[in-house]
């Protein structure tokens, strides 16, 4: 009994410890000449999330954050990288994450946004946009245009 007494103190001390959440990881984001591959390969291991690239997905990259990034700052960086290099990732429903050309990525099945998910950062969303006092024949020569 009085062992129990003398550790119950340090019990105490250490219980909120031991059961606390475990501290949010970080990751330190520097790519020096990297395949564009191997960095969609790397951050999809960080994130633990399946990725599918496009064979069309090809280059190096250059890119270096002086600063520790939380998950969503390393995803919202990842999607940055890309969208400079020309490249997009479309999140589809099932949780998979598709990276694809970036002038390609107008034609795919991308996540309609709403109110509820706008959509954040350079991710790639459909935004539907109601007609008030125009004509969608009238906008319809606009919308066809080949992007400059």
């Amino acid at each position: 009994m009085k062992r129990l007494r003398k550790m119950l103190p340090a019990l105490l001390i250490l219980t909120p410890l031991l059961f606390s959440p475990a501290a949010a990881e970080e990751f330190s984001a520097s790519f020096k000449g990297t395949d564009i591959q191997e960095f969609i390969n790397t951050v999809s291991k960080n994130l633990n999330k399946t990725v599918i690239i496009d064979p069309s997905v090809r280059g190096t990259i250059t890119v270096r954050s002086y600063d520790m990034l939380n998950e969503e700052q390393y995803y919202q960086f990842f999607l940055s990288v890309l969208d400079v290099y020309g490249f997009a990732v479309i999140n589809m429903n099932n949780g998979v994450l598709k990276v694809v050309r970036a002038k390609d990525a107008k034609t795919s099945a991308v996540p309609v946004a709403s109110a509820a998910a706008p959509g954040e950062g350079d991710e790639v969303v459909t935004r539907v946009v109601p007609l008030t006092n125009v004509a969608a024949r009238d906008l319809a020569p606009l919308l066809r245009q080949p992007e400059r």
